[in-house]
């Protein structure tokens, strides 16, 4: 909605309320890390999903457990962790007072970062200290003795930013060898549209179209949060105040499935793509952990980079398109 046309969000919001009254979807709400499951579940009780590629071992498999999945130095089963997650997300996740780590009342505590976090931010990330495959992933630069550092340090190859990937990497254990072979192959299917976002469109399209925030905007946010066992946003937000938290949770709910990029280009943020990338590095010094967030790599965006090009072909039919 580049006109920011009141019209518009109307009927964005209209569009989403169509589905949410229709009783056919609901948000996947399955045992407690109902968050990470959804992406595994394939039975008919998903109903959160609205569209999807379907997989089926063994005709139609994926591979993105070879190509992401995070393998510590002592048990490296030849994933390539081609898939770095960064500080920059890392720090999106709220802490569970429902803070973001930036208000300074909230109960994030730096030196330990990977406390009291977002349910999500456990079912979406791995991080120094936290479980994978059989192996507890240890960060940490040992600095008065090097060969005593973990097993996992960060690396040009290996967890570079200091996290690996959870979300929708199926955890491989011996009893699944002869099912995913040598490969790790997958089969969960991968989500392109679900409920989850009907509610987040919801949610923002109304709040755009009110001079400030209603009830149905506050209903639809929390009804994402409560799933992930956030509390709800505190009344009386600016409308201002709202998009900002309404683009947070997009952030964080939708994270890795191909929304973060088109959002940032359409809402005209795409400017925050030029902060550099960071990465966490942990340090030992023989009786306690230091975190320190450190820059990764410079990243740059151009304005131009919110368009698209005009294809060759039609600059060929018609010779007075300029660009």
């Amino acid at each position: 909605n580049a006109s920011n046309s009141k019209e518009r969000w109307e009927d964005a919001a209209k569009a989403a309320q169509a589905v949410m009254t229709l009783g056919v979807y609901h948000l996947y709400r399955n045992g407690e890390y109902a968050y990470g499951s959804l992406f595994f579940d394939k039975s008919n009780a998903n109903t959160e999903i609205i569209f999807e590629r379907r997989f089926q071992f063994p005709e139609i498999t994926h591979n993105i457990h070879m190509q992401w999945s995070l393998d510590p130095a002592d048990a490296d089963r030849g994933s390539w962790n081609g898939l770095y997650p960064t500080q920059n997300l890392a720090d999106a996740y709220e802490t569970t007072d429902g803070k973001l780590i930036t208000d300074p009342t909230s109960i994030y505590n730096p030196q330990d970062p990977y406390a009291n976090r977002d349910k999500r931010f456990y079912q979406t990330l791995l991080y120094h200290g936290s479980y994978w495959e059989g192996s507890q992933l240890l960060m940490h630069r040992h600095l008065q003795n090097p060969d005593w550092s973990g097993n996992c340090l960060p690396n040009d190859y290996r967890a570079r930013c200091g996290y690996g990937l959870r979300k929708m990497m199926q955890e491989y254990d011996g009893a699944s060898a002869d099912l995913y072979s040598g490969a790790f192959a997958q089969d969960n299917n991968w989500p392109y549209f679900r409920y989850a976002e009907v509610l987040l469109n919801y949610a923002e399209a109304q709040n755009e179209a009110l001079a400030a925030p209603d009830k149905s905007v506050y209903d639809a946010i929390n009804e994402v949060r409560d799933r992930a066992g956030q509390p709800g946003l505190p009344e009386g937000l600016s409308k201002d105040e709202m998009r900002i938290r309404i683009h947070n949770e997009r952030r964080v709910e939708l994270c890795l499935e191909e929304h973060r990029f088109f959002d940032l280009r359409r809402w005209k943020e795409a400017a925050t793509l030029r902060a550099p990338i960071k990465g966490m590095t942990v340090e030992f010094d023989g009786n306690n952990n230091n975190y320190k967030i450190v820059t990764i790599e410079e990243r740059v965006f151009n304005e131009n980079n919110y368009y698209l090009p005009i294809p060759h072909s039609e600059t060929e039919k018609n010779p007075n398109l300029r660009q």
